[in-house]
């Protein structure tokens, strides 16, 4: 799940990273063939977990793409 840091202490996000980080997802997780959650409901930087990904430059609002 990736999200905007700003959006972390919403409550909607809060609320979606503590089911991420309940036993009873951990319980769903490991009935799924193939899965392995490493670390549910953590906030890891995106650069730090995809080290070779860089954000696009921003663009203004009506910019076309050259």
């Amino acid at each position: 799940l990736v999200c905007l840091k700003e959006t972390l202490e919403l409550p909607a996000m809060r609320a979606v990273r503590a089911h991420l980080a309940s036993e009873l997802w951990l319980g769903v997780i490991a009935q799924l063939p193939g899965y392995v959650a490493d670390k549910p409901g953590s906030v890891l930087s995106l650069t730090r977990v995809l080290p070779w990904y860089r954000y696009p430059a921003p663009r203004l609002i009506g910019q076309v793409k050259a």
